[in-house]
């Protein structure tokens, strides 16, 4: 099977990226990137320390809306622990290769890149496919909530969900960080469900096999 991912490095950046994407982070495009997240106003997904900004890229020979989440900076300590562990773009890229390889929701995973300064983390951003159509678990919820029911969409939605995590932890994949608003909803125009994606994927563990009471951690925030 033909490894599609490569090494980078270019302008004092590190990582890991798709053969795809490589042409526009080769042509200069990842010296950019914190000015264009920073500046990017119409297809802002989130603001914060963390910000995740839609920008578009060449994928192949198409452009493609790309999902950047920039992580901001932290303390020395942090740096540190990353050094060693993987700063959280690294651990977010290498959780969603490794589900993607196990066949679970998330988005496409398309790089990693970061800059350091001897111990000092400077830039850190993961990039990923942007599925535009995707619908939050919370906010289904919610719409379940405020129309009071009926109960069989509130039975049907929980089970489709739990068996997504299901496959999940029976892959070895602990989550950490399954709030409802890192589970989003793949539908058709029916308004079928076609998938569930799980976000927000850098706290995450792989263990050869998870035990109850990890199973029942992660999802107990739900």
């Amino acid at each position: 099977k033909e490894n599609l991912y490569i090494n980078f490095e270019q302008d004092g950046f590190v990582g890991e990226c798709h053969k795809d994407i490589l042409l526009s982070l080769k042509n200069g495009r990842v010296r950019a990137l914190h000015e264009e997240v920073r500046s990017a106003h119409d297809r802002v997904l989130s603001r914060g320390r963390h910000q995740v900004v839609v920008l578009d890229f060449l994928i192949g020979n198409n452009s493609k809306a790309v999902a950047v989440k920039s992580f901001g900076r932290q303390y020395a300590w942090k740096d540190l622990y990353d050094k060693k562990r993987g700063s959280k773009a690294a651990r977010s890229y290498n959780a969603a290769r490794f589900l993607q390889d196990n066949d679970i929701g998330t988005p496409k995973p398309l790089a990693y890149l970061e800059r350091w300064e001897k111990n000092s983390l400077v830039d850190a951003f993961y990039l990923s496919d942007y599925i535009g159509e995707l619908n939050s678990f919370k906010t289904r919820l919610e719409d379940i909530y405020e129309t009071n029911g009926p109960c069989i969409n509130l039975v049907n939605l929980l089970k489709d969900v739990g068996l997504a995590i299901r496959a999940m932890h029976d892959a070895g994949f602990y989550h950490k960080d399954l709030g409802n608003q890192n589970i989003e909803l793949l539908k058709d125009r029916e308004n079928n469900l076609q998938r569930v994606f799980f976000l927000d994927l850098n706290r995450s563990r792989v263990r050869k096999k998870l035990s109850i009471k990890e199973r029942a951690t992660d999802f107990s925030r739900l």
